[in-house]
C-alpha cells in the first residue's frame, strides 16, 4: 500500500501537480474528497500560472509606459504585491527592484507603527500630568479667540 502511494505521489510530482499545490494547504470547515482535493489543487495551479502571467503583463506595461495619477499608482502598488506573490526571479532586476521596494515599505510600516507606539506611551502621560502644556494650550486657544 505505501509503495503503491509513494509511486502515485511520484508520478504526481513529475508532472508538477502535487509539487506546486504541496506547498499550499487546505483549509475547510468539512472534510473534502479526494476528487475535491484534486480540483482545489488543479486550480491552485491555475492562479499561480496567472500571477505569473500578469507579472510579466505588468511588468512589460510599466516598463514600456508611465501612467500618472491614481491609476498607475495602483498599479505600481499591485506590481509591488505581485513581486511578492510569483516565483523568486533573481535575474530580473525589475524584480528584484520590487522586492526591495516592498522589503523597504514594510520596514517603514514597523518603523512607523513603532514610533507613534512610543510617541503615544510617553506622550499622552506627560500631556496629561504636566500642566504647563494645558495652559499653553488654552492661551493659544483664546489667542486665536481674540
Amino acid at each position: 500500500m505505501a509503495a503503491l502511494r509513494n509511486l502515485a505521489r511520484s508520478a504526481l510530482r513529475q508532472s508538477g501537480t502535487l509539487a506546486q499545490a504541496e506547498h499550499t494547504r487546505l483549509i475547510t470547515s468539512r472534510p473534502s474528497t479526494i476528487e475535491e482535493k484534486k480540483e482545489a489543487r488543479l486550480l491552485l495551479i491555475q492562479i499561480e500560472s496567472k500571477k505569473e502571467e500578469l507579472f510579466d503583463l505588468m511588468a512589460q506595461f510599466n516598463g514600456r509606459f508611465r501612467i500618472p495619477g491614481f491609476r498607475g499608482e495602483t498599479n505600481g502598488l499591485l506590481l509591488e504585491q505581485l513581486s511578492v506573490a510569483v516565483n523568486p526571479r533573481p535575474y530580473d532586476p525589475q524584480w528584484r527592484w520590487l522586492r526591495g521596494v516592498q522589503r523597504f515599505r514594510r520596514v517603514m510600516t514597523y518603523l512607523g507603527l513603532c514610533t507613534f507606539c512610543t510617541t503615544v506611551s510617553f506622550g499622552l502621560p506627560w500631556l496629561i500630568m504636566d500642566p504647563k502644556p494645558k495652559k499653553i494650550a488654552r492661551d493659544v486657544w483664546t489667542a486665536l479667540q481674540q
